[in-house]
C-alpha cells in the first residue's frame, strides 16, 4: 500500500475546488439568486464585496483539497473510482455543510424548507467536484 501522492492530491484538490466554486457561483448568482439575496438580507448583511467573494473562493479550494484528501484516505479501503469519490463527497457534505447548516436551522436563523434547496444543490456540487477531482488522483 502506497502513501498519498501529494502532487496528485493538490492537482485533484484544485480541480475539485474549481468545480465547487463554479457550481456555487452558478447556484448563488443564477439558480437560487433570489433566495440567496433574501437570506443575506434576513441576516442584515450587505451584498458581498469582491474581497469576501475571493475569501469564499479560497475556502472552496480548501474544501476541494480536503475532499481529495478524504478520497485518498478512502481509496485503499473502497477502491479507486467514482463510487469512492461519491463517498468522499457525501462525507465532506456532512461535515462541511449539513452539520453547520443544522445549527442555523436549529437556532431558527433559517427554516429547513428555506435552506433545503441550498443543501441539495451543495450535495450535488460536492459529488460532481469529488468525481472530477478524483479523476487525476492516483498513488
Amino acid at each position: 500500500m502506497g502513501g498519498i501522492n501529494v502532487g496528485k492530491l493538490i492537482v485533484g484538490g484544485l480541480v475539485a475546488g474549481l468545480v465547487y466554486n463554479v457550481g456555487q457561483s452558478i447556484v448563488h448568482l443564477f439558480l437560487l439568486a433570489e433566495q440567496s439575496a433574501a437570506m443575506t438580507e434576513s441576516m442584515g448583511l450587505p451584498e458581498p464585496t469582491g474581497a469576501q467573494i475571493g475569501f469564499f473562493w479560497v475556502l472552496g479550494f480548501v474544501i476541494g483539497l480536503a475532499m481529495i484528501f478524504v478520497y485518498a484516505g478512502f481509496r485503499p479501503r473502497f477502491g479507486a473510482g467514482a463510487g469512492t469519490a461519491l463517498i468522499a463527497g457525501v462525507t465532506v457534505f456532512l461535515l462541511a455543510e449539513l452539520i453547520p447548516a443544522s445549527f442555523y436551522i436549529g437556532v431558527g436563523r433559517y427554516s429547513f424548507g428555506e435552506y433545503l434547496p441550498f443543501l441539495i444543490t451543495t450535495l450535488i456540487i460536492l459529488c460532481v467536484a469529488a468525481v472530477a477531482g478524483a479523476a487525476p488522483y492516483n498513488e
